[in-house]
């Protein structure tokens, strides 16, 4: 595994018998803790982006590789006979592979070596337990990162991986003198146990490992049951559900109580917990505002530390699924599909055959939350007009976090982008950006061409072979850590944006699963169905492949967060901030939306529900007697019987302005595409898997008509999804080569005596022929309208590509391309104004009223989608 690694030679050494000697008189155990220190050392530098200066490097580095320590210390521990730093050689090595991007069969076949040789010790001590139970839970993230689609029970698997090494760390814990709860010794509650609360010492470093395996306990529980609730099962989805609840809590209560606290796993906490307290309420158990409030401050963590957009989009979109069920637009069924019920229907049109009990559980379930007809009754009565009632609130609520999610997602593309503008790549730096560098980016990236002994240049042999006599006898000024950092920072001025942000995606990369490696199990097995599916038709012939039978989803049988990333995410919260102070394009396009005040309702003092969650409360470790007297100053307050934020946390970080967002002034719309991701189905389609599956479209529409604002969703197919953004790819190219932007012309003055000859001159241009329309593209073009009717319900099948109507928006560059980011399953898009927002408002409308009429029909009809002649079609476009 290491056989491409140099190994230094100690005979090459000018001083072999100098180090003889010293290696003489150290114990091979002090030797081996040196080495482990500084491979330690080593392991937190960061230098991924290679020569930042220029190739010819002025310092002499006295250091070799890491991966060159690794081995030799590996080497040096298997000739000692030390099992025990052998398996943490192993285990760094597989660390410097995740950092690298390394192949992940060669960074899990090093961990199952540290295991391996870990559980021949018959007595660990221990640190070493604790690196026991990270490789364990290490080696499942990895797997299940990598893993293929085909298994739908891997989440069994890698829960029984979890909760052994919970059972690891509970016996640790049980050692160092904490009481341990434990419930049903035999195994079938195990997910339960915990520390007994209050606990003797918060100080173990156990505490915050026991934090992240019972996210992982109760993530792999939450897909479990999803699935189970899915392939059907006797147990009760409420008990299930409850289960998952009870453990996410406790991860909660432990992660706030640990001094080791951080801020990227109590909001991924939050999200889960967040997302199972949905599926409560759909089943009636939770509050929908209480299930908001969740998602919402996960959403406020991630903004105040790591920023990650990622999460924050995901929960966007899962307040926006809550607060559409709260208005009634969406009603779960038994198997745990999600119908949607359209807002253009009665309530008694909306339901299918079969569906009226679940209807019914759900009115007695929540009785705060009136009919559509009720509500719309009791407001005509009323007449009153200035205060909102609860539907109104929480349809303005589920309209604003689509919006937001979409300027998120905004925000993630932009910063994707953002590296390849050479306009803003190629800009230098200011002094304030300059004085504001932070230490780590400086040592990181300059660290190599700064610090180290200096080359020197010898006239002859003779001098370079006196040389080393000629230094020893020289007194060598030792620099401080200050001097050196201060060297770093004066050097890094040289550098540019493009270093920093390189900087920042290489921190994001190493900081989530999705991107822990650069390798993927399913490559070659997609290289095989792109020879035999990557048409993507007549037309569209220019290198690209059809993604419409790949399985594109997301992995959601993995925790978002690496294992070991606390450190990577302090210096990414730091990076995000000296950026959005320093460079005015990232703070204007780059940086998320803060939740508006119209997204968090007040939850409403409603009788309690009966629903037992069993979770452990660590209140009495999260305060402090200090933090009670009010003549101690506090850096951090919190809200009374809230813990304090964690560590770390910019209170007053950069907030764009949420007005383009809640208060928008001309026609806009906003697409968002969700992937289910604890299994929620189609009712119409409950089988369809892989590259089958459905997606769920959220959309979110401004018109300035008499109901300006216009949410909703419906199920859409994968697929389709995927091949349309395929076909706009190819169309965005052609129009690159085609299609030339109109440029304005100057107005020129007229002539006060104009003569004969410019009037001829005149008229002769008049006369001169128009520029050649590209018809083959604007037929492509055609298709892909056609095709979007198609995703929409419009039409049941594509219409042919010689369809006599006119394109219902101009032929242009930039509106293909909003086409294409409008349809973007990765991010979705937001457009506003011009000819392509009114023919989208009126194609959402109509799939929208067809798709309501037909929902009226029989459960036997194959397809939710209204079929529509060529005659409606062309009529239906031609209107806008």
């Amino acid at each position: 595994m290491y056989k491409d690694v140099p190994v230094s030679n100690p005979e090459n050494s000018l001083f072999q018998y100098q180090n003889f000697q010293s290696r003489a008189r150290l114990d091979a155990r002090l030797w081996l803790n040196c080495r482990q220190a500084l491979v330690k050392c080593l392991l937190i530098e960061v230098r991924g982006l290679g020569e930042v200066k220029d190739p010819e490097t002025k310092v002499l580095q006295e250091l070799a590789d890491c991966r060159q320590y690794c081995i030799e210390g590996l080497g040096e521990a298997e000739a000692c006979g030390d099992l025990e730093v052998q398996a943490d050689f192993l285990y760094q090595g597989a660390l410097l592979n995740i950092m690298e991007g390394k192949s992940q069969e060669n960074t899990i076949s090093l961990i199952e070596d540290a295991i391996m040789l870990l559980n021949k010790v018959p007595k660990l001590s221990i640190p070493t337990q604790q690196q026991l139970v990270t490789c364990m839970v290490l080696k499942t993230d990895l797997q299940a990162a990598e893993r293929d689609n085909d298994s739908v029970l891997f989440t069994e698997k890698t829960l029984v991986q979890y909760l052994s090494a919970q059972q690891l760390i509970l016996k640790q814990m049980e050692t160092l003198g904490e009481e341990i709860q434990h419930y049903f010794p035999q195994g079938e509650k195990s997910f339960y146990s915990t520390p007994i609360s209050p606990m003797k010492n918060i100080y173990i470093s156990h505490m915050l490992r026991l934090a992240q395996v019972k996210l992982r306990i109760g993530h792999a529980m939450a897909r479990n049951a999803a699935k189970y609730i899915r392939n059907g099962t006797d147990k009760d989805p409420v008990v299930l559900w409850t289960e998952v609840l009870g453990v996410l809590t406790t991860a909660l209560e432990l992660s706030q109580a640990s001094v080791s606290r951080e801020a990227n796993l109590e909001a991924e906490i939050l999200f889960n917990l967040g997302k199972v307290e949905r599926m409560l309420v759909l089943h009636g158990k939770v509050q929908p505002r209480k299930a908001a409030e969740t998602l919402l401050q996960a959403i406020k963590t991630s903004f105040r530390n790591d920023h990650d957009l990622g999460l924050m989009r995901q929960a966007y979109l899962e307040v926006a699924l809550v607060y559409l069920f709260a208005v009634g637009q969406v009603i779960l069924k038994p198997n745990g599909s999600l119908e949607i019920i359209q807002d253009g229907m009665d309530d008694t049109a909306s339901v299918r055959p079969g569906t009226m009990d679940s209807v019914k559980s759900k009115a007695t379930s929540t009785k705060s939350y009136k009919s559509k007809k009720d509500r719309l009754s009791s407001r005509a009565k009323s007449g009153k007009s200035e205060d909102m009632d609860d539907s109104e609130k929480h349809r303005r609520a589920a309209y604003v976090a689509i919006r937001c999610a979409t300027a998120v997602a905004q925000a993630q593309r932009s910063r994707m982008l953002l590296i390849g503008d050479t306009v803003v790549t190629s800009q230098p730096l200011s002094e304030t950006a300059q004085d504001d560098i932070p230490d780590f980016l400086s040592l990181d990236l300059v660290s190599v061409y700064t610090l180290g002994k200096k080359k020197k240049k010898y006239k002859n042999e003779i001098e370079e072979e006196l040389a080393p006599l000629i230094e020893a006898q020289e007194t060598k000024k030792v620099e401080t850590y200050e001097e050196q950092v201060s060297r770093t920072k004066d050097t890094a001025k040289e550098l540019g944006w493009i270093h920093i942000l390189g900087y920042q995606t290489i921190l994001q990369r190493m900081c989530f699963t999705a991107t822990v490696s650069a390798s993927s199990t399913k490559k070659n097995k997609q290289e095989d169905m792109a020879e035999e599916l990557g048409d993507l038709g007549p037309g569209f012939d220019l290198g690209f492949i059809s993604h419409a039978q790949y399985d594109t989803s997301l992995n959601h049988d993995v925790v978002r967060s690496m294992l070991l990333c606390g450190s990577w995410i302090g210096r990414l919260n730091r990076l995000h901030t000296y950026l959005a102070s320093n460079l005015s394009v990232y703070s204007a396009t780059c940086c998320g939306i803060y939740p508006p005040s119209m997204l968090t309702l007040p939850v409403p003092a409603l009788p309690k529900m009966d629903l037992e969650v069993i979770c452990r409360s660590y209140s009495q470790n999260q305060t402090n007697p200090g933090d009670m007297d009010p003549s101690i100053p506090l850096a951090i307050t919190a809200d009374p019987g809230k813990p304090l934020p964690p560590p770390g946390s910019n209170m007053e970080p950069y907030m764009p302005s949420d007005r383009p967002v809640t208060s928008p002034t001309e026609p806009q719309v906003a697409l968002q595409f969700y992937q289910p991701s604890l299994e929620e189905t189609d009712p119409l389609n409950p089988d369809a898997k892989g590259p089958d599956s459905r997606v769920l479209l959220l959309y979110a529409l401004f018109k300035k008509t008499t109901q300006p604002t216009v949410q909703g969703l419906q199920w859409i197919s994968m697929a389709q999804l995927n091949d349309l953004h395929d076909r706009l790819a190819v169309l965005g190219q052609r129009g690159e080569i085609s299609l030339q932007e109109k440029q304005k012309k100057e107005p020129v003055a007229p002539s006060p005596t104009p003569s004969t000859k410019a009037k001829k001159t005149q008229r002769i241009k008049a006369l001169s022929p128009k520029v050649q329309r590209d018809e083959q593209l604007e037929t492509l073009l055609m298709q892909c309208i056609t095709d979007v009717m198609s995703l929409l319900g419009m039409v049941s099948e594509p219409e042919p590509s010689n369809l006599p109507i006119d394109i219902p928006f101009e032929v242009s560059k930039t509106n293909i391309r909003c086409l294409e980011n409008l349809f973007d399953p990765s991010f979705g898009a937001l457009i506003c104004g011009g000819e392509m927002v009114k023919w989208l408002l009126k194609v959402v409308h109509t799939s929208d009223t067809s798709l309501s009429k037909e929902s009226t029909k029989d459960t036997a009809a194959s397809s939710p989608t209204k079929e529509l002649t060529k005659e409606s079609l062309r009529e239906s476009i031609a209107t806008n």
